[in-house]
């Protein structure tokens, strides 16, 4: 898949189109990080309160900065989340992603990331615990 993605040419014109719509789409969330930021600003009544509103920007950026990635090879998968969130449109990327978005998939972009799921590992606390129950009914004996 990243294969795939590394090898999308994009035109001029695919380019253009293609930064407008993030542009658009990125400053248009930011409008509402903003407006967040502003009522809980307003509503800080001590020094105390300024903390988890600076806490809430710190999140915010690093979720903006992670989430609204132009790189070429990225920007498929960038969309693709922005149409799943409710944040952007087909109809907004028309002509943007032409060759691109058919050579790509459209049902591959619109899969949600898949989660990989780790075995549990094995508890060595439980383990220790056995043991020492093992050696304590031991000397009990």
């Amino acid at each position: 898949m990243r294969e795939v993605m590394r090898e999308l040419s994009w035109t001029e014109a695919e380019k253009k189109l293609s930064r407008r719509a993030f542009e658009v789409t990125l400053q248009a969330e930011l409008a509402e990080v903003l407006q967040d930021f502003k009522a809980r600003a307003a509503a800080a009544q001590t020094p105390e309160d300024m903390w988890p509103v600076e806490h809430f920007l710190h999140q915010r950026r690093r979720e903006l900065d992670a989430k609204y990635d132009y790189r070429y090879s990225q920007l498929v998968s960038v969309f693709g989340r922005l149409i799943r969130e409710g944040r952007l449109t087909e109809g907004q990327l028309e002509g943007c992603l032409g060759t691109s978005w058919s050579s790509f998939g459209r049902s591959r972009c619109f899969e949600k990331p898949r989660i990989r799921v780790l075995p549990p590992l094995p508890c060595r606390v439980k383990y220790r615990c056995q043991r020492l129950d093992e050696a304590s009914s031991a000397k009990m004996r």
